[in-house]
């Protein structure tokens, strides 16, 4: 039965673009779902941290406008990535049919002139609706894996993002802080952002024991001076050095370990107040922590 299997495999690349087609429509909509999603996490987050902003500026409407339209937009991707998988199987099912028109057409002719028999004919059908069911399957595998490709796309991106700031190889440790801090010169720019604020040609030196107080209008640079001593950043001229060390050439735990920092902006986490102070420093004596914060309250 070799002219039914050739009249058989005739289908197969119209099955197979298809196939191909659609796998790579559900890995570009899952991408975007996944965008989607996260623009919807972000105004979630932004909202609920925020609630108080939103409030004194009456901006609920605003914000709930934005919800839903985030919400619209992942629902619409939603919909074209069902819509997507749902296709597969009556594409396949109208090419199945197809093929038994086509091998119908051809057995009757094969059958007349004697060189097929019914027998043979019904043989080779029941094979071939036998193997409708795993070629069905392996259509489904296909699309779960373009589905997995396409979501899987923005956890690699972060994955495989660089650290613009890390240690050096074999970078020793900063044991502790004796004599100073010196901003040697310095100059900075944020990344992605060279023509905006800068830093250039700084000089100062804070010694042990010594209290300092940067003053000066919103946006003058302070809270950008203050993280370049723990490498939130790296400086783009001079260097910043601890007891002589340039910073950049210690780990960065040893280095973010010597410096205790109070942020601009309040955060807890949802814990008691006691471990709240003591975070960053596992282990830390109850006897160390203010009476008030124990258990909990006060603070």
């Amino acid at each position: 039965m070799p002219g039914l299997a050739l009249v058989s495999l005739t289908v197969l690349p119209f099955v197979i673009l298809p196939t191909r087609v659609i796998g790579r429509r559900i890995r570009k909509t899952s991408r975007g779902a996944q965008e989607r999603q996260a623009d919807l996490n972000q105004i979630l987050q932004e909202t609920l941290s925020g609630h108080a902003v939103v409030r004194a500026f009456g901006a609920e409407d605003y914000e709930s406008r934005r919800f839903r339209d985030a919400a619209r937009r992942l629902l619409k991707t939603n919909v074209r990535y069902v819509l997507q998988q749902a296709i597969s199987s009556p594409l396949n099912r109208m090419f199945g049919a197809i093929t038994i028109v086509a091998l119908l057409t051809y057995a009757r002719s094969q059958i007349k002139g004697g060189t097929l028999t019914a027998g043979d004919f019904t043989s080779f059908v029941i094979a071939l609706l036998m193997l409708y069911e795993p070629v069905k399957r392996l259509v489904g595998i296909h699309n779960i894996f373009e589905q997995a490709l396409g979501a899987s796309d923005k956890v690699f991106e972060h994955l495989d993002h660089t650290e613009e700031v890390a240690d050096k190889p074999n970078a020793p440790k900063l044991t502790g802080f004796r004599q100073s801090i010196v901003f040697d010169n310095i100059s900075f720019h944020y990344p992605g952002a060279s023509n905006g604020f800068r830093i250039d040609g700084l000089n100062l030196e804070v010694k042990a024991g010594e209290v300092v107080a940067l003053a000066g209008p919103s946006g003058g640079g302070k809270t950008s001076l203050a993280n370049l001593a723990p490498r939130f950043y790296d400086v783009t001229g001079g260097a910043i050095k601890v007891d002589g060390r340039d910073v950049r050439d210690v780990s960065v735990a040893s280095l973010r370990a010597q410096i205790g920092i109070v942020a601009q902006d309040t955060f807890l986490f949802n814990d008691t107040v006691a471990n709240n102070i003591a975070y960053g420093r596992p282990g830390t004596a109850m006897a160390d922590i203010p009476p008030r914060g124990r258990d909990g309250a006060g603070g």
